[in-house]
C-alpha cells in the first residue's frame, strides 16, 4: 500500500471520528470513479416528527390581493410561504389579541366578576354585543365575546374595568410585546381603531402563537358561535364570529379578523386539514371583506396541496 493512499486513510478515519453526531446531521462522500458513496452517516436523533417537507413541484405559491402574507409550520416555526413578512402595516382589530393576553396576565382581574352595562357605555359597534343597559355579564363572557365579534365596545368596557387607565393598559400591551421581543410591534390603543397599532406579518405570528397558547383566548376564538346568560336578567344570548371560514372544509383551531381604512382587510388563523398541519397564516391588507378569507383560503390549500407532514 503506497504511503500516500496510507496517509489518505487515516485523515479520512480522523475526519470521522471528529464528525459531531448532532440532530438533522448528515455527512456523504461519494467517490466520483465508482459513483459509489464512501460513508453516510446520520444521526438517530435525526427526527422531527411532523415536520413538513415540500413536495417535488414547479408551484411556487398563488397570487393575493393581501400586501404582506406569512405562512408558518406551527410546531417547527418553518417558514411555508411568504410575501412582504417584515413590512410594518397597521394591524387593527388584530391588536385584540395582545389586549386579551394583558388582561388575562392582570394577577387582580377574576374571570367570574360582575361587569354592569352603563349608560355611557352605549356607544360605538354596541350592538355587537347585544347587551342592553343595566345587564350585567361576566369578565370571561365579555371577553370572549368581544374576541368573537371584534367588538371595539366591549374591548373599552373591559379595558375600564380591569381598574388600569387606558394609557396604563397600552404601556402594559408594549412591556409584552417587548417582553417577546417584538421590535417593530407599537399599540397605542387597546382596539386596533387607532391606525399606529402596526405590527410585520413575521412578529404577528410570533404574538399570534403566544396568545393561542391561553385556552381563554384559542378557545374563543375558534368557535363559530358563542352562547352566554347574563347575570340579573338571566337572558340568553348568541353571538356569530366574524371568522366566516370557521365550518368550512379547512379546520380553523383559532383566528382573528381585522379591519380599518389604513390596514385593510386583515385575518391570521391557526389551521389544520386533514392529518396536515397545523399552520399559522396571517393575511395583511387584503383588498375587501371576503378577499381576505378567500387570500387565506387559497395560500393554506396551496400550503396542504404542496407540503407533506411525515
Amino acid at each position: 500500500m503506497s504511503l500516500i493512499l496510507i496517509i489518505s486513510n487515516i485523515l479520512l478515519i480522523t475526519n470521522l471520528i471528529s464528525l459531531p453526531i448532532t440532530q438533522n446531521f448528515y455527512f456523504e462522500t461519494n467517490n466520483p470513479d465508482a459513483e459509489e458513496i464512501f460513508f453516510n452517516i446520520q444521526s438517530e436523533k435525526n427526527s422531527t416528527p411532523n415536520f413538513p417537507l415540500k413536495n417535488p413541484s414547479d408551484s411556487l405559491g398563488v397570487k393575493v390581493s393581501a400586501q404582506s402574507v406569512l405562512v408558518k409550520d406551527f410546531n417547527t416555526d418553518k417558514i411555508l410561504w411568504s410575501k412582504n413578512k417584515d413590512e410594518i402595516r397597521s394591524i387593527a382589530s388584530i391588536s385584540k389579541l395582545m389586549t386579551a393576553m394583558v388582561m388575562l396576565d392582570l394577577e387582580e382581574i377574576e374571570l367570574d366578576k360582575e361587569i354592569k352595562i352603563e349608560k355611557n357605555d352605549l356607544n360605538g359597534d354596541f350592538n355587537k354585543l347585544k347587551i342592553y343597559n343595566w345587564e350585567t355579564i361576566k369578565f370571561i363572557d365579555l371577553l370572549r365575546v368581544s374576541l368573537i365579534t371584534s367588538s371595539n365596545t366591549g374591548i373599552k368596557i373591559l379595558t375600564k374595568n380591569t381598574g388600569l387607565s387606558e394609557e396604563e393598559f397600552v404601556k402594559k400591551m408594549n412591556q409584552k410585546a417587548k417582553y417577546l421581543n417584538l421590535e417593530n410591534t407599537k399599540f397605542t390603543d387597546p382596539t386596533g381603531l387607532n391606525k399606529d397599532n402596526v405590527s410585520t406579518a413575521q412578529e404577528l405570528i410570533k404574538m399570534t402563537k403566544k396568545a393561542f397558547s391561553y385556552p381563554e383566548i384559542e378557545q374563543a376564538t375558534s368557535q363559530k358561535n358563542y352562547s352566554f346568560q347574563t347575570i340579573n336578567s338571566q337572558r340568553w344570548i348568541n353571538v356569530e364570529n366574524t371568522n366566516d371560514l370557521i365550518g368550512g372544509y379547512l379546520n380553523i383551531e383559532a383566528g382573528k379578523t381585522g379591519y380599518t381604512e389604513e390596514a385593510g382587510y386583515c385575518l391570521i388563523s391557526k389551521i389544520s386539514y386533514q392529518e396536515q398541519g397545523p399552520i399559522l397564516i396571517v393575511v395583511l391588507g387584503s383588498e375587501s371583506h371576503y378577499q381576505r378569507f378567500s387570500d387565506l383560503k387559497s395560500v393554506s390549500t396551496w400550503i396542504f396541496n404542496n407540503y407533506t407532514w411525515k
